[in-house]
């Protein structure tokens, strides 16, 4: 069981960005963000670049994989959320 958990790690993983999808896919198309907390995107975005930055440093590449697909998702969260505060 021990060996397959890093496979299991990033199925869900892979899963959990996956079902984030439809909140990116929702602001490219209403191409507003007011609803949206900058604050609360960017600090997700720092939790996980610290994370992948531990997951490196003990080795553990299964999370280390998974935390750097939720940096890229965070980073086009908050750069959507940045281009699109001012629409109306």
């Amino acid at each position: 069981m021990q060996d397959s958990l890093p496979l299991l790690l990033l199925i869900t993983g892979l899963a959990s960005v996956l079902a984030a999808l439809p909140q990116l896919i929702k602001l490219l198309r209403v191409k507003t963000s007011r609803e949206l907390s900058l604050f609360s995107w960017s600090v997700w975005l720092v939790y996980q670049c610290v994370s992948v930055a531990y997951s490196m440093h003990i080795h553990a590449i299964a999370y280390a994989i998974i935390n750097t697909l939720w940096v890229a998702f965070y980073a086009v969260m908050v750069s959507l959320i940045i281009r699109y505060h001012s629409r109306i």
